[in-house]
């Protein structure tokens, strides 16, 4: 993911708050964002250090459109 070792402001600024926040017990945080197409949900997780840097990224159900890789490369996101 482009987001890697980049601060958790830039994910927030390029996909919005996330649907839900949590932590494990070595300090990190997690965003993460769910969205539902065609009946299939999407979810990326975004691991984020102590230092607020992003540190991983996985996603599952996720696929993309046409449309969506088109504004991903728009972000400069790699897909």
């Amino acid at each position: 993911s482009k987001f890697l070792q980049q601060p958790e402001t830039e994910l927030k600024i390029v996909m919005g708050e996330p649907n839900d926040i949590t932590y494990d017990n070595k300090g990190s945080k997690f965003f993460i964002y769910t969205n539902t197409k065609y009946n299939i949900t999407c979810e990326r997780k975004f691991e984020i250090d102590q230092n607020k840097m992003i540190v991983g990224f996985t996603s599952k159900g996720c696929f993309w459109s046409q449309e969506a890789a088109k504004a991903a490369s728009i972000y400069g996101m790699i897909i």
